[in-house]
């Protein structure tokens, strides 16, 4: 697996955990997040975000990806789903 696909494949897993926000507080004794502080869907997308273009710059990639590019257009264009 190249870098490249590396950071796809964490953009593709983002976007199947961004589907279920529920397996943050079924996890709460691993999180420390239960179901009356749940972050809302924006907040989870920017964490999700912000953690894989960390990992893109741990690779020396500037992978850039954006919050905008979880709406259903952008990830048919990035070839995502």
């Amino acid at each position: 697996m190249t870098r490249g696909e590396l950071l796809q494949y964490l953009t593709k897993e983002a976007l199947k955990f961004r589907e279920k926000p529920n397996f943050i507080s079924i996890n709460k004794h691993l999180t420390g997040i239960d179901e009356n502080n749940m972050p809302s869907k924006e907040q989870i997308d920017g964490i999700l975000v912000a953690f894989i273009n960390y990992v893109g710059m741990s690779l020396c990639i500037d992978y850039a990806l954006s919050y905008k590019d979880f709406e259903k257009e952008k990830l048919h264009e990035l070839n995502l789903l």
